[in-house]
């Protein structure tokens, strides 16, 4: 017989770890959205190791893949939260416009979101 151990749910911290590995090594930007989806919606963001992960996820996505619309939306609440930085509203400011800019980030979900920030930055 084989010896299968079931497991319910994924292993996130070891995803986490490897994530942290490729975009420390190559900035890879599927790694950095991979890993933040995970702080976002399966721990604790405001643990400071997972802060700093989405921090770190945060600036390979917005610096390689812009065309994800993510990448302003993290980058913009980095700076809008001081997410282990001084808070800067026009930074965030900045990148939301700058998110506005993109046609795919403009239309749907995406632009009714980054309008909501803007606003609240107002």
């Amino acid at each position: 017989t084989l010896d299968i151990k079931e497991v319910s749910i994924p292993d996130y911290k070891s995803a986490l770890i490897s994530f942290k590995k490729s975009v420390e090594q190559t900035k890879n930007p599927l790694a950095a959205y991979s890993g933040n989806y995970i702080i976002q919606n399966f721990t604790n963001k405001q643990d400071v190791e997972n802060l700093k992960l989405y921090v770190l996820f945060s600036e390979a996505l917005y610096s390689q893949e812009k065309r994800i619309c993510q990448a302003y939306l993290n980058m913009g609440e980095i700076f809008a939260q001081g997410y282990l930085r001084k808070k800067d509203l026009l930074q965030a400011k900045k990148i939301y416009q700058e998110a506005l800019a993109d046609e795919k980030c403009k239309s749907g979900w995406q632009g009714s979101v980054i309008n909501s920030k803007l606003m609240k930055l107002k």
